[in-house]
Order: C-alpha cells, then sequence, then structure tokens
C-alpha cells in the first residue's frame, strides 16, 4: 500500500492511511514536545537543535493532506 499512489486505493484503505498517518503525526509532535520540554528545563541551549528536527514532521503533514484531498474529491464525484 505504501508504493500505491492515492488514485489506485480504495476508499477503506485511504481512510486506513488517514488514520495511521494521523496517529504517527501526533505521536511524533508528542515526542518531539516532550524532548524540547525535557531540554528547556536541563539544557537550554540543546533545546535549539531540537526545533530543526521538526522539519521531519513536513512530509507527514503533506501527506495527510493530500490523502484528505483525496477523500475529499471522492465523496464530492459520488
Amino acid at each position: 500500500m505504501a508504493t500505491q499512489k492515492l488514485k489506485e486505493l480504495t476508499n477503506e484503505q485511504l481512510t486506513k492511511k488517514d488514520k495511521d498517518v494521523t496517529t504517527l503525526l501526533i505521536v511524533t509532535l508528542i515526542f518531539y514536545s516532550i524532548a524540547i520540554i525535557i531540554l528547556l528545563v536541563f539544557k537550554p541551549l540543546m533545546a535549539l537543535i531540537i526545533f530543526p528536527l521538526l522539519v521531519t514532521v513536513l512530509p507527514l503533514a503533506v501527506g495527510r493532506k493530500k490523502i484528505k484531498e483525496e477523500i475529499k474529491k471522492r465523496m464530492n464525484i459520488n
């Protein structure tokens, strides 16, 4: 399913993929938030290193947006 294009997936697969990406995005953001808070308490300068790592969340957000657009497009067609 990871290598298939969004247009080739069924509605159920798209919904599952959306749920999985959303869960992964939330877990990643929680992890980064906890890491930043801990570093701010103990080593404030080290916390600055974590901020650029938030860029790793962008592909997840962009992918989720594309999935949502495909689901919306299919709902408008039906």
